[in-house]
């Protein structure tokens, strides 16, 4: 892997709070052309803000850290996927903490995002379409990025993709947002953020649209619960073998917080044909 890129000095961004808005009838296409629109034009600042916003630090931090704590239990590590990977910058983080020193493939479709991240020394493909079917990943990751996805399909979508590019008993970790978090609207306001908080019932459950303050591009997230991420999973033919909540607006980076006290975050195994 490349070394650090120039995007990881400097200043914070300026305006690093949040507002939000309700989704409304936008349709799901759209939400995606947001979403990709909007981390297009956070690439040069993404890294500065990943590393020096306190709560999102210890939370990525933390976060890393127990992925690469996962990867070093594998018997071997040789490549992984990175759904969503944006600059690269974590999933250098994660492989310089493993022995393993594996290769990864990075899927991003938002192509500055994808440049900086091929820079630091991934392979970067658009989406899951572009990956060979013959080939097979050991561990497939997708943090802080599967909440971006618009739609309960490109959910499965996605998620059958993953794991049908899994080895048998290769490893898949995820992170989202928790709806029922009790912590997280509360450290939104005092960090200055605005706006309502997702709603908790109807169509648009755990929808909202967000942008950065004095900022124009929006982008969509989706905060799920508890059983909706461990549902998904489990459809797509994998077994649960953690399922944490996280520290993220309170006690950020704390592993194995309640589950409605923080971010969820999810191990599975695909299970070998001789299970």
């Amino acid at each position: 892997m490349a070394g650090r890129d120039h995007h990881d000095t400097g200043t914070p961004p300026s305006h690093a709070t949040y507002e939000y808005l309700p989704v409304g009838d936008l349709p799901s296409d759209g939400l995606q052309e947001l979403s990709d629109a909007y981390f297009d034009s956070e690439a040069a600042e993404y890294d500065r803000f990943d590393t020096q916003v306190q709560r999102r630090s210890q939370y990525l931090k933390a976060v890393n850290t127990y992925v690469a704590r996962k990867i070093q239990e594998l018997p071997t590590c040789h490549l992984i996927i990175s759904f969503g990977c944006g600059t690269g910058r974590r999933e250098q983080e994660i492989v310089a903490m493993t022995p393993h020193r594996p290769r990864v493939v990075g899927v991003e479709r938002a192509a500055t995002m994808a440049r900086i991240a091929e820079r630091r020394g991934l392979t970067v493909i658009p989406s899951m379409r572009h990956w060979p079917e013959t080939s097979t990943a050991d561990c497939v990751l997708a943090l802080y990025s599967f909440v971006h996805l618009p739609d309960v399909e490109s959910r499965k979508e996605v998620l059958r993709s993953l794991a049908s590019a899994l080895r048998p008993d290769g490893l898949l970790i995820l992170d989202v947002f928790n709806l029922n978090d009790n912590f997280e609207w509360a450290s939104k306001l005092a960090d200055g953020g605005r706006g309502r908080m997702p709603p908790t019932s109807g169509p648009r459950r755990g929808d909202t649209l967000y942008r950065r303050v004095g900022h124009r591009e929006v982008s969509f997230m989706h905060y799920f619960t508890v059983s909706e991420i461990a549902v998904l999973v489990e459809e797509a033919g994998l077994v649960l073998t953690d399922l944490l909540g996280v520290g993220h607006g309170n006690s950020p980076g704390q592993i194995g917080v309640p589950l409605d006290a923080g971010c969820i975050l999810v191990a599975a195994i695909k299970p070998s044909t001789s299970h």
